[in-house]
């Protein structure tokens, strides 16, 4: 009996190690729109309100979305978090970005200065926050680069070719 238990024991010993660990969860999608410019698109499943923030090596953080109400923002998922979009700029260097899901508005205020207080801005997690309901904080870097200056004209004159004339 003993090697039928010994037998078993390193099956499932073996079958334990090799199980794949679960794959990341997407909770926002930070996509650039220019040089030092990016949206936050909420992922499926994120809970409904969102705060975000940029915190530079330096220590300058900004506070990226705040209502007229001093509230999180409403983040639908797969719509970007403001139509806007933001900008970071090139003297703050690469930045961190966090995305604070939660279940009910939160004051926006409050969070900006837990954010501030944390003995390492760099290295923030949901558990040096105090935050009422479900919440979830995701975590994304972003380098700003130099904006690239459209050459004003060149696409005008293109696309009036293509039209069989100029523009009046």
């Amino acid at each position: 009996m003993k090697p039928t238990v010994a037998l078993l024991s390193a099956a499932v010993f073996a079958q334990a190690c090799t199980k794949e660990t679960a794959a990341p969860i997407n909770r926002v999608t930070l996509r650039r729109t220019g040089g030092s410019t990016f949206e936050l698109i909420p992922g499926p499943g994120q809970p409904p309100f969102c705060l975000a923030f940029t915190v530079a090596k330096t220590g300058v953080t900004r506070q990226l979305t705040m209502t007229s109400s001093n509230t999180s923002f409403t983040c639908p998922e797969g719509k970007p978090v403001d139509a806007r979009g933001y900008k970071v700029p090139q003297t703050d260097g690469p930045v961190k970005v966090y995305t604070l899901f939660t279940s009910a508005p939160v004051n926006a205020a409050s969070i900006a200065q837990q954010i501030i207080e944390a003995p390492d801005r760099q290295k923030l997690s949901l558990m040096n926050m105090r935050v009422h309901g479900n919440a979830v904080l995701d975590a994304s870097d972003f380098e700003p680069r130099e904006d690239q200056v459209p050459e004003i004209g060149n696409i005008i004159e293109a696309e009036a070719a293509d039209a069989g004339g100029p523009i009046p």
